[in-house]
């Protein structure tokens, strides 16, 4: 690098822009500018209000370190130690899976079903392998009437969803188990109109991002050898425990649709949809129980 003193925000922002492109990192740019913005503990648009600003020594070394980490394809969000979601910033870290933005397709069609229903009604909510609690504390927030129930049998993971529940949902209408779902499921005597979920998916010869591979947890990536696993396993137990008349909504891989969709014709479970990604795949999966 050349000498510090001539290292203004923009320069910084180019040259890491550049350094993270050869290292293959297709949100260069993206990575670079949410890096910078929480070393200077300013918004990433503030960035390019104040371009011409030199870098102090000490932001320097602090910036240095955070880049270093993202060019060995550790995920932003764990160097941050958050991740939006619904417009609210969750807690992540080692042990948990990062929210995606397609993921909130599930909190859109939860909230257009509970819109048809009798104004003031509770309801009764389950969210399975809950992770960082994203699905649980926002439908928890999004509907004030909601009892929300939130499995993962992961206690790392769920370290992470209580200390999102304390942060965004204080006095809170979610209530976190630690358990595995088919074993839960067998105890459980409830049903629930709203059942969501967000289940490992991945196939073991899927292709993923190294900072996806060596850094997200398995437990929460991938479910089985060809990913659809845990999902026939989980779907019609989920759909069993779902009341007359209420909503399954659980995230699938881009490729799953068909698969699932004669999968559950053979369960004779009817009232199959699915509702697509940013990208036009089939990404979660809808049930309305007749």
């Amino acid at each position: 690098m050349i000498e510090k003193k001539e290292w203004n925000i923009q320069k910084v922002l180019n040259w890491t822009t550049q350094n993270f492109s050869e290292k293959e990192i297709s949100s260069a740019r993206l990575d670079a500018e949410l890096l910078l913005a929480n070393v200077l503990g300013c918004r990433r648009i503030d960035l390019y209000l104040k371009f011409d600003q030199p870098m102090k020594a000490e932001e320097l070394v602090k910036y240095r370190e955070l880049v270093q980490r993202r060019r060995q394809k550790e995920p932003v969000a764990y160097i941050l130690g958050t991740q939006e979601f619904y417009g609210r910033s969750f807690s992540v870290g080692p042990g948990v899976l990062i929210p995606r933005p397609e993921t909130e397709h599930i909190i859109d069609e939860a909230l257009a079903w509970v819109k048809n229903q009798e104004p003031g009604k509770s309801f009764d909510v389950l969210d399975v392998a809950t992770g960082s609690g994203c699905l649980a504390i926002t439908l928890g927030k999004e509907i004030p009437t909601a009892k929300v129930t939130a499995l993962d049998i992961s206690s790392e993971a769920l370290a992470y969803a209580q200390k999102n529940l304390f942060d965004l949902n204080g006095e809170s209408n979610v209530s976190l188990i630690c358990q595995d779902f088919l074993q839960w499921a067998q105890r459980d005597k409830n049903t629930y109109e709203i059942i969501v979920s967000n289940p490992p998916y991945i196939s073991k010869e899927a292709g993923l991002m190294e900072d996806v591979k060596n850094f997200e947890p398995s437990l929460a990536l991938y479910g089985g050898q060809d990913g659809s696993e845990v999902l026939r396993a989980w779907v019609p137990l989920m759909f069993e425990k779902l009341k007359a008349g209420g909503i399954l909504l659980c995230e699938i891989g881009f490729d799953q649709s068909e698969g699932l969709k004669e999968f559950l014709a053979g369960k004779k479970i009817s009232g199959v949809s699915f509702i697509k990604d940013y990208f036009g795949h089939n990404r979660v999966l809808k049930i309305i129980k007749e």
